[in-house]
């Protein structure tokens, strides 16, 4: 995966969330774009709950971009 595309998923308006799939058969839910930072070979996914964030509660994972396989559209109930 290139950082243009998640870039590209990252700024549709109005904002879809999305999901990441990655080589380990793991995926992320991307439901809001200000909990993902796009670099240029890796990503930085927030997983704590963003109403709840505190330095102590603080929870991201970090993506190389070659590792994301496949970005689908997740639909919220």
């Amino acid at each position: 995966m290139r950082a243009h595309d998640l870039l590209r998923w990252l700024r549709r308006r109005p904002f879809r969330p999305f999901r990441l799939l990655i080589t380990t058969g793991r995926t992320y839910d991307v439901l809001r774009p200000d909990l993902m930072l796009v670099g240029h070979a890796t990503i930085t996914l927030e997983l704590s709950d963003p109403d709840r964030l505190s330095m102590e509660t603080r929870h991201e994972v970090e993506i190389a971009l070659p590792h994301i396989i496949q970005v689908e559209e997740v639909s919220l109930p």
